[in-house]
C-alpha cells in the first residue's frame, strides 16, 4: 500500500515477468481503506458497549444478590420471631382451655347450668380459633423460611393412617359426622413427620366443612405411587376456586359461616407437597363434597407394622384411680392439668420438674400409670423425665405436650416410643388417650 500526498491510499501490485522485468501496476485503494478503518472504529465501539454493558449486568446482579440474601435474612429473622411469639402465646393459651374445658367438664349435669356450659364451650372454641392461626403462621413462615428438613424414610402407611384416625375420633363424634378410614399394608417413602402434618390438615379441614354425612380416608395403588384421598360430603367448591383455595387467607364466601378460620389450613398443604415434593390435587362437586389426594411414592420393600400401630380409642371407659405424673415447668398450666385430670377421676401426681415430681410421688407413695410431660422444662427436657421414669417405674405410656411444632421434635417422640399432643391441648383427644391406656392396663390386670 502506498499512501499519495493528498491522502489517497494507492494499491501498488507486481508481476514478474518470464525476461526478469518486473510489471507494475497501481489502483486507487481509498474507499476500501475508509470502510476497512470505519469497520475498525465500529468493532472497538461494539467492544466498549459490550463491556459498559457486562459491567451494569455484574451490578445489577450484585445488587440483587445483595437483595436476596438481606430478604432471606428478613425471612429468617420473621421466622425466629414468630416462633417465639407463638410459644409465648400457645404457653398461656394452653392454660387458658385446661382451665375452661375443667370448668366445663365440672359443670356438666349439674342442674341449672346450661348457660354457663355454654358460655364456657364458646370461650373453648374462641380459644381454639386463636390457637389455629398462631399455629398455621407459625408452620407457614418456618416452610417459607426452608426451615423445615425431611427425612425421607421408609414407613408403613396404614400405621400413620391409623393415629390419625385416633387423633380425629373425638372431634368426629362431637361433629356428629361419621369418620372413616380404610385399611392399607401399602409402605411408602416420605418424611413421616411432614406427611402426618399435611393429611392432618385435609382432614381438620374435610370435618370443619362437613354439615352432614361425613369423612372417608383411603389409600389407592397407582403405578409407584401410592395416592391418599380425603373425601368428604361437605359444601363442595366451585370449579374456578380450586386453584384459588391453596392461597393464605382464602376462604370460600359460606366457609366463614361454618367453621373459623383464617384460611391458612390448605396454604400449608400446598406448601408441605412443595417440600415433600408430593403432587396434591383437588377436586370437587358443589352441594356434594370434595376429594383432595396427595400421590407419595411407595416403599421398595415391605416395611413391618410391629411397634407402629396406634392403639384403638376406648368410646367410653372411665378414668377413676388413674395415677397420671403431670410436669410442666408453667405453674398455670400444672393447676390447669390438675383441674382437668382430676374433673376425669385421675389421681394426678405434679411437679415443674422431674426433682419437684419425684419429691411428690415419693411424699404420696404412688407409682405412675401414664406420664404427661412437657417437652420444654428447664433442668431436662420432657423426653429425658419420660425416661427417668421409665427408667424407675417400667415401660409406661407417656404423651409429650409441646407448644414446639417442629419436624425434629415429633420424630424424636417418635422414636422413645412417645405420644405427642400439642399446645394448646385439645382435652378430648388428651382424654381418648388416656381412656384407652386406662382399658390395656385393664387387660393386663
Amino acid at each position: 500500500m502506498l499512501n499519495a500526498p493528498a491522502g489517497r491510499v494507492l494499491e501498488l501490485t507486481s508481476v514478474r515477468l518470464h525476461n526478469g522485468g518486473i510489471f507494475y501496476t497501481y489502483s486507487d485503494a481509498t474507499a476500501q481503506a475508509q470502510s476497512e478503518e470505519e469497520l475498525e472504529a465500529e468493532n472497538e465501539t461494539l467492544e466498549r458497549r459490550v463491556r459498559e454493558r457486562t459491567d451494569q449486568l455484574i451490578g445489577v446482579n450484585m445488587e440483587l444478590a445483595r437483595a436476596k440474601a438481606e430478604a432471606e435474612d428478613a425471612n429468617i429473622t420473621k421466622s425466629r420471631f414468630l416462633a417465639a411469639a407463638s410459644h409465648d402465646v400457645l404457653q398461656p393459651l394452653s392454660a387458658a382451655r385446661l382451665y375452661a374445658s375443667s370448668l366445663r367438664e365440672r359443670l356438666r349435669g349439674s342442674p341449672g347450668t346450661d348457660a354457663t356450659i355454654a358460655l364456657a364451650d364458646n370461650v373453648d372454641q374462641s380459644l381454639g380459633a386463636v390457637e389455629d392461626v398462631v399455629r398455621s403462621l407459625l408452620e407457614i413462615s418456618q416452610l417459607d423460611a426452608r426451615a423445615t428438613k425431611t427425612e425421607v424414610t421408609e414407613f408403613d402407611l396404614g400405621a400413620l393412617l391409623e393415629e390419625l384416625r385416633i387423633d380425629f375420633a373425638p372431634t368426629a363424634r362431637e361433629r356428629e359426622l361419621d369418620l372413616t378410614f380404610v385399611a392399607t399394608s401399602l409402605a411408602v417413602r416420605s418424611d413421616r413427620s411432614l406427611l402426618r402434618r399435611l393429611l392432618q390438615n385435609l382432614i381438620s379441614n374435610a370435618l370443619k366443612y362437613t354439615p352432614e354425612g361425613g369423612v372417608l380416608v383411603g389409600v389407592r395403588r397407582c403405578g409407584d405411587s401410592a395416592r391418599i384421598e380425603v373425601l368428604d360430603t361437605g359444601v363442595g367448591i366451585p370449579e374456578s376456586k380450586l386453584q384459588l383455595i391453596f392461597r393464605e387467607f382464602e376462604r370460600l364466601p359460606r366457609s366463614g359461616q361454618m367453621a373459623a378460620g383464617a384460611g391458612l389450613g390448605l396454604s400449608i398443604v400446598e406448601r408441605l407437597g412443595r417440600v415433600l415434593e408430593h403432587e396434591v390435587k383437588a377436586r370437587s362437586v358443589v352441594g356434594r363434597g370434595s376429594a383432595f389426594t396427595v400421590a407419595v411414592p411407595r416403599a421398595v420393600a415391605a416395611v413391618s407394622r410391629h411397634d407402629a400401630v396406634a392403639p384403638q380409642v376406648a368410646r367410653h371407659g372411665g378414668l377413676d384411680g388413674l395415677v397420671v405424673a403431670a410436669v410442666d415447668n408453667e405453674p398455670r398450666i400444672v393447676a390447669g392439668m390438675e383441674a382437668l385430670l382430676q374433673g376425669w377421676g385421675c389421681e394426678v401426681v405434679s411437679g415443674l420438674g422431674l426433682k419437684s415430681l419425684d419429691v411428690a410421688l415419693a411424699a404420696r407413695k404412688l407409682v405412675p400409670d401414664v406420664i404427661v410431660a412437657d417437652y420444654h422444662i428447664d433442668e431436662v427436657d420432657g423426653l429425658g423425665v419420660i425416661a427417668a421414669l421409665r427408667a424407675r417405674y417400667g415401660a409406661l405410656p407417656a404423651v409429650l405436650v409441646t407448644a414446639d411444632p417442629s419436624a425434629g421434635v415429633r420424630e424424636l417422640a417418635r422414636r422413645a416410643d412417645v405420644r405427642i399432643l400439642h399446645k394448646p391441648l385439645r382435652p378430648a383427644t388428651l382424654r381418648a388417650l388416656l381412656g384407652q391406656w386406662r382399658l390395656v392396663k385393664a387387660a393386663a390386670e
